[in-house]
């Protein structure tokens, strides 16, 4: 829960208050420009915690995109194969 609040926590650190990569990650330090996208890096890139739940394969999956290419490759093969 900690780090999980952390991520809602604006970095303090830039002295320019004009910088738009406001939110940092607090497991590598990038900074990102909404708490949405630091969110998701963190979700992906540190706990692999899954978001989205594919209707198509009912797989558990963090990055739906990634993963609807994915799916979409294999549909096209199998159209391909028929």
């Amino acid at each position: 829960m900690e780090r999980h609040i952390g991520c809602h926590v604006k970095s303090r650190d830039s002295k320019d208050s004009a910088n738009p990569k406001r939110y940092k990650c607090p497991d590598c330090r990038q900074h990102f420009t909404s708490l949405a996208k630091l969110l998701k890096h963190d979700r992906t890139a540190h706990t692999g915690v899954p978001d989205y739940e594919c209707r198509i394969c009912d797989q558990e999956i963090t990055d739906i995109k990634s993963h609807m290419k994915v799916i979409d490759a294999r549909k096209l093969l199998k159209f391909k194969l028929k």
